[in-house]
């Protein structure tokens, strides 16, 4: 934020939602075992009526740029697992609370 420490704003809830929507996000790095390489999830802000868009970050095992791709909409993108054919993300659209229903996304490069 651009904000300082003393400003008012700070404390200000709608405020701190409104930046954390409106500005690009990295979250965690995710290492792939099975292909030694790296990966990390980007979020863009919306534009206009588009949600954020999340896509994921390739990296070699020195985290060279090795490529990036969009994700599919309604990931939980904190509740993965990788093995050797991808990674799985939670599906936040399944409806059935008794079972975990998870989204391959295979990663060729």
């Amino acid at each position: 934020m651009t904000l300082s420490k003393n400003d008012q704003m700070v404390s200000d809830a709608e405020y701190a939602l409104k930046y954390f929507t409106g500005t690009p996000s990295y979250r965690n790095i995710m290492y792939d075992r099975y292909h030694d390489r790296y990966y990390r999830i980007l979020e863009l802000p919306p534009t206009g009526e588009q949600d954020k868009i999340a896509s994921v970050i390739v990296f070699d095992k020195d985290f060279t740029y090795l490529g990036e791709a969009t994700l599919p909409k309604a990931l939980a993108l904190d509740h993965f697992f990788i093995t050797a054919e991808g990674i799985y993300f939670l599906n936040a659209n399944n409806k059935d609370q008794n079972t975990a229903q998870y989204v391959q996304c295979k990663i060729n490069l």
